[in-house]
């Protein structure tokens, strides 16, 4: 496991800041593709919502939230569901599968109002950085950043200046990129990488990119989530093409993550299918709703 120097105010992080590693023998990720997860497992440490799941000395927050079993009519919960526990499994096989993956953490985090498990005391945990510790199991592949702000995508400029030189010293030839919320901090980062990275070789990966509650209906989340309680993948496509949840100013690209691999293929989606989900979204009402349209962050 890796060793981390604990940050003012934190539980060390077991995985490695990317200010703190060169490329070298000892870095063993594989180099063609870097996985990047902005902001991970935000709905349940960060966002707000009528409760609050109790810390286990047994299990971090996140394996209890994945756990539980909520009603088939409660789309909203099973939702979030879907994309906490497909995040956590994907971090869980990075140390397997000796992927590069890079996290974005929230910045400032343990000072941020909106943290719902902020430590009474210096002898409690700190919850967030435990769900890190335990789903990366501190692999030497998981690195990380923090944004500028919990509430921004953002990263500095210095720390964005040594991403791109590292991802380049390891030849990284395609950056794919997950986590929350879409249309809001995963667009930040976006904006911000593509300035810097080819765009042609960025893509999201819409089962590991959360839309956030706040712009979603339950017409909509419905639309996302199939009866076997996974993400309708042309359904999240198209929302994300089409800006039909929350206005977008870019249009990504995507790839589709398959149990946990990540195909290079561009998922084709059959026009017929796009033309059934743009109509029933239209009946939703939501594609030219202004509420979308707001800049809430995250």
């Amino acid at each position: 496991m890796s060793s981390a120097t604990p940050l003012a105010g934190r539980e060390a992080l077991s995985v490695r800041h990317l200010r703190d590693i060169q490329p070298g023998p000892g870095d063993t990720a594989k180099t063609d593709d870097a996985y990047i997860i902005v902001h991970p497992s935000y709905y349940l440490f960060f966002q707000k919502k009528p409760y609050v799941i109790e810390p286990s000395d047994t299990k971090n927050i996140t394996q209890s939230f994945a756990e539980m079993d909520f009603p088939a009519e409660n789309t909203m919960l099973n939702l979030m569901k879907f994309y906490e526990s497909r995040e956590m499994a994907f971090l869980s096989s990075a140390r397997n599968d000796q992927k590069l993956v890079i996290l974005v953490i929230p910045g400032k985090y343990e000072r941020s109002r909106s943290y719902l498990y902020k430590p009474d005391d210096e002898n409690d945990a700190d919850e967030y950085a435990r769900y890190i510790n335990e789903a990366t199991f501190g692999a030497d592949t998981v690195l990380y950043l923090e944004s500028q702000d919990t509430n921004s995508g953002k990263i500095a400029r210095k720390d964005m200046a040594t991403l791109i030189q590292y991802l380049k010293q390891k030849n990284v030839q395609n950056i794919f990129i997950g986590g929350g919320y879409v249309g809001r901090c995963q667009e930040e980062f976006y904006r911000s990488l593509s300035k810097e990275w080819p765009e042609s070789s960025i893509a999201l990966m819409p089962e590991l990119s959360a839309f956030s509650p706040n712009d979603l209906t339950d017409a909509t989340a419905k639309m996302l989530l199939m009866p076997d309680m996974k993400l309708n993948v042309t359904a999240a496509n198209y929302f994300i093409r089409n800006g039909g949840i929350k206005k977008l100013s870019i249009k990504p690209n995507l790839k589709t993550a398959s149990d946990i691999k990540v195909s290079l293929v561009a998922e084709k989606t059959d026009p017929a299918a796009d033309n059934s989900h743009k109509s029933a979204m239209e009946n939703t009402g939501k594609l030219n709703d202004p509420a979308v349209e707001n800049n809430e962050t995250p």
